[in-house]
Formats: C-alpha cells, structure tokens, sequence
C-alpha cells in the first residue's frame, strides 16, 4: 500500500506539472497572438469602426475635383477627418455610385463593427458588416450616431444614395450635382436602428448640406 500511495503522489505530481505546462503554452500562445494583431483605432484584424463625419458637406462637392471619381473625394474626406481626430486607419465612404453599390466597396468577410463613444469606449454596432446592408431585416445592436471627435450627430442626416440592401439609387447625379432642389438622393437617417440609417425612406434635395457615413477595416 505504501509503493501504491508513493506511485499515486508522483503520479498526481506529474499530472499537475503537465496541466501548468499545458496552462503556460496557453498563455504564451495568447500573449503571442495579441503581440501579432495590436490594436488600431480600438479594432483587430478582421473588424470595421464607423462615424459619422461632425462636418457636413454639399453633394456636388464630391464630385467637383476631376481628377478624382466622387468615391475617392468622399474617401479622402472620412480618412482626413479621422486623422484630424488622431486616428490612423484609411476609411472609405458609405456611398453609392450609378456603377458602384456600397455594399461592395466593404469586406464581405469582415466581422464585428464598433462606434466609439471615447478613445476607450466602444459598442458592437453589428456582429458583421454586412448586417449593416440587411434591407428591411437591419437591426442595429447600437445606433452609428458619433462623429469622430465623440459627439452625438443623432438626428441629422447623411448622404448615401444607397438603398437599405446597400445598393445604388438616386445620387445627386453621381454626386456631381449641388445647390439645387432637384435631382435628389437617398439619405440616412443618424441614429436610426433601423435600415433607415442607411435611407430614412425621403430623399433629399442636392442644396442640402448632409454628413458621411466613414468605415475603416482592418
């Protein structure tokens, strides 16, 4: 019976050092994985961050630089302001063009997406970014309402010529048409929980003067 007990404590010894070990290779293998995928502008790998821009802009200003198409204008825009707000991510437009759907210009691979409401606090606003383009069956877990200094623009409206699906509709003239009640565009409605972030159901005249959707993956 002694031999018995004497095989049992090493056996339970060897039994323990091999679940610390087990424990350490777990820990280390985490620690790795986090030092692999730093944050960036409060995300990783394989997730999105959206604002509102605290700007509003006039829609025949997208397209007024020939040089570059209105996407790439809107996308310099939303990448500008964030870095003006000290982030370091590029961001593109939530916008659509005649030839281009919104839906497209993001990955449709890309998981959980966030909206800040400081430096180091966020809220999961969809569990994948293409919930966002959901049509009729879009529901926000929490409402894309911040710009990128973290104030509220809840109840404004934002420029999007993008149906809830995320697909193109009227757009000002492929944004090149501004200060005039006519043509109009489909908008989105800041705040909304709905697919009416994304078209509140009224287009807009293009004298408006309306925020952009920014969205930045990694």
């Amino acid at each position: 019976m002694r031999i018995q007990h004497g095989f049992d404590r090493r056996s339970g010894l060897l039994t323990l050092m091999q679940r610390l070990t087990a424990l350490l290779l777990l820990s280390t293998a985490i620690s790795c994985a986090t030092f692999n995928d730093p944050v960036s502008d409060g995300i990783r790998s394989g997730q999105a961050r959206i604002f509102v821009t605290s700007a509003s802009y006039v829609s025949g200003g997208l397209g007024l630089n020939a040089d570059l198409d209105p996407l790439t204008t809107a996308d310099n825009t939303c990448t500008t302001a964030a870095a003006q707000a000290g982030l370091t991510l590029n961001y593109k437009a939530v916008l659509s063009l005649s030839t281009k759907n919104a839906v497209a210009r993001f990955g449709a691979n890309t998981g959980k997406v966030f909206a800040f409401d400081s430096a180091s606090s966020s809220r999961v606003v969809v569990e994948n970014l293409s919930d966002l383009f959901k049509g009729a069956s879009t529901a926000l877990l929490s409402a894309i309402d911040m710009d990128e200094t973290y104030i509220s623009q809840s109840g404004g409206n934002a420029w999007t010529g993008t149906t809830t699906s995320g697909i193109a509709m009227s757009n000002c003239t492929d944004w090149t048409v501004g200060g005039m009640v006519l043509p109009k565009s489909g908008a989105g409605d800041i705040g909304s929980l709905t697919g009416g972030w994304l078209n509140r159901g009224v287009t807009l005249g293009c004298n408006a003067t309306l925020h952009l959707y920014c969205i930045g993956e990694r």
